[in-house]
């Protein structure tokens, strides 16, 4: 049996749907009515829920374990039920609170086989915290992050596997592209419908008609680790995780394989 821990923030993704017939008589905005709200979690517990549903799908056994945050922000769109047009976000203020090296976050860190560091950059993990669950964790536990930050240079010695997407990727590369280029067996780059690239070769994704790319990124990671913990092979971790990605934005709204 794996132990599987998820560590990040989360947050509470809401899809207000409704139709749009006619524009304001007050000014030239669509009007949206008979809506209908669906809600599910995001960000870390996305891909925590994402992982309990391929452990169900596919009848293994691991145990998944969460770390995340205590504030859940709500992140509300209002979308067009028929087009799926997102017209406006709006987002609760970021008040995320910090995390700590608790005896029982310890615990479900020296335990894990396989850490997913899911970090949103709101505050909930800094540098210096990245780098110590890596220095805690038992020596054979492999850590997997998706990080918005640019990552601190000294991390990329102690991280076994990066996920990116072609902006971050961009944006690390502008920054410490000598120490990239020292680590390119560990970086894996997603570019959306277009798959993902690895160690300069690239893994094509079936094309599918695309609902909402909410949570993709996600899904991605949590099916990278799920094969990977059975496989231990990298290549064939990324391309389950383009195809739970492809099932997933063919969905609307955040959701789960």
């Amino acid at each position: 049996m794996a132990n599987i821990l998820v560590i990040g923030e989360s947050c509470h993704d809401m899809f207000h749907y409704g139709n749009v017939d006619r524009l304001s008589p007050e000014a030239p905005i669509p009007i949206l009515s008979d809506i209908e709200t669906i809600s599910n979690d995001g960000m870390a517990k996305n891909v925590y829920n994402n992982l309990k549903r391929m452990i169900r799908v596919h009848d293994k056994y691991f145990k998944i374990d969460l770390i995340t945050s205590q504030y859940s922000p709500k992140k509300e769109r209002y979308v067009d039920r028929k087009s799926n047009h997102y017209f406006i976000r709006v987002d609760e203020p970021n008040q995320y609170d910090t995390f700590e090296f608790s005896k029982s976050n310890l615990s479900l860190i020296k335990k894990a086989d396989y850490i997913i560091i899911s970090d949103y950059n709101k505050g909930f993990l800094s540098p210096v915290q990245i780098h110590e669950i890596c220095i805690y964790k038992k020596n054979k536990c492999k850590v997997f992050i998706d990080t918005k930050k640019i990552i601190n240079p000294t991390n990329y010695g102690y991280i076994d596997f990066f996920k990116m997407n072609s902006d971050e990727w961009d944006k690390n590369v502008n920054a410490v592209q000598d120490v990239i280029e020292t680590y390119t067996s560990k970086i894996i780059v997603t570019h959306g419908s277009m798959g993902a690239v690895y160690k300069g070769k690239h893994y094509k994704t079936t094309m599918v008609v695309s609902m909402d790319v909410s949570g993709a990124g996600d899904t991605f990671i949590a099916g990278l680790v799920f094969e990977y913990a059975q496989s231990k092979d990298i290549e064939k971790s990324i391309i389950f995780a383009n195809e739970m990605a492809n099932i997933v934005v063919s969905k609307k709204g955040v959701s789960i394989i």
